[in-house]
């Protein structure tokens, strides 16, 4: 009986040892990968899929030049194409707005252009250098440990050494900032305690504290009131701070200059948001909190997006008559 037992407890180690060796793989890479980004910490984020497109000229506003990318979801099942020979300049001081129905590929996009998805065809130019862009997600994350708040807002900082020395000046600054987003009574309370609304504002005080050229925001301001989310847009454009804001929430409108559109069938469209920039946040509120908010926001989307909703309906119609006829 014992020698039985014996036998199946080394089974159990050569399973738990293949398993390991499968995780050991990919720590290895990520390994691998951060080695790699440390090493063109000095340098630039160009990064390349195809060589034929590379261009001689450089703008010196330019952080990304998307040209001709495809991609799709990145699994075996799905070969429809999220996005189809995609072009696009992202220059400094970007206020672009990034819109579409759930599914459509919004966060996708954001994820090809962090390189954490892959892209089929064409290239994407980055000219910004590791740091100069910081991503924001609808929940943000707040590393675990016994962090100070200075901690919390220097992050993603390389090391623990960076983020304890500073000087004075520092201090002053978050301190400012956090007035600036009314959360100035935050350090005497732990980040376990705070609601959405508190955590994204926090997330926002990275950003001011940093100063990077462009910040990707997917849904950031989702629970912030309007009118802490106008103060917080006024303060990136005061700071030269450029944007990308993926949203559904027609306070947006007012903010950006263009607006790009993804259908979730491969193709996009991009208009300009410029007239609709003396849009008050008064206007808005009172849109929202009327009871025809309904009917009114689809008003607005109609005039910004200018799209035939007839065809979508008549698509719509054919598909449902076609699973009829397949149940019947």
């Amino acid at each position: 009986m014992y020698l039985i037992n014996s036998f199946t407890r080394i089974t159990d180690v050569a399973l738990s040892t293949g398993e390991m060796a499968g995780i050991l793989q990919r720590v290895a890479e990520l390994i691998r990968v951060c080695k790699h980004m440390d090493n063109n910490r000095a340098g630039g984020n160009n990064f390349l899929a195809d060589s034929r497109f590379i261009k001689d000229d450089t703008n010196r506003d330019m952080i990304y030049d998307v040209h001709k990318i495809s991609y799709s979801l990145p699994n075996y099942y799905s070969t429809q194409k999220l996005l189809n020979d995609f072009s696009f300049l992202i220059n400094k001081n970007a206020k672009i707005w990034i819109k579409g129905v759930s599914g459509s590929g919004k966060t996708s996009l954001i994820r090809v252009l962090s390189q954490l998805w892959q892209h089929e065809t064409g290239y994407i130019k980055c000219e910004a250098k590791r740091g100069q862009i910081l991503r924001l997600s609808q929940t943000p994350y707040f590393p675990c440990g016994h962090l100070s708040l200075f901690q919390q807002i220097s992050f993603p900082a390389t090391g623990i050494s960076d983020s304890l020395e500073k000087t004075d000046n520092d201090y002053a600054s978050i301190i400012k900032i956090l007035n600036e987003l009314k959360l100035d009574w935050l350090i005497e309370r732990c980040e376990d305690t705070l609601t959405q609304s508190e955590q994204q504002r926090l997330a926002f005080a990275r950003v001011f504290y940093q100063q990077p050229q462009l910040v990707i925001l997917d849904e950031s301001s989702s629970c912030i009131d309007l009118e802490i989310e106008e103060h917080i847009y006024q303060l990136l454009i005061s700071n030269n701070i450029g944007f990308i804001s993926i949203g559904h929430h027609p306070s947006l409108v007012k903010f950006h200059d263009k607006m790009l559109h993804l259908n979730g069938r491969g193709s996009y469209t991009v208009r300009s948001l410029k007239s609709f920039n003396q849009i008050s946040t008064t206007d808005i509120t009172n849109i929202i909190s009327s009871n025809e908010y309904s009917s009114s926001f689809n008003n607005l989307e109609n005039e910004i997006e200018n799209f035939d909703f007839k065809y979508e309906l008549i698509y719509d119609n054919f598909n449902k008559k076609n699973s009829l006829l397949k149940i019947n």
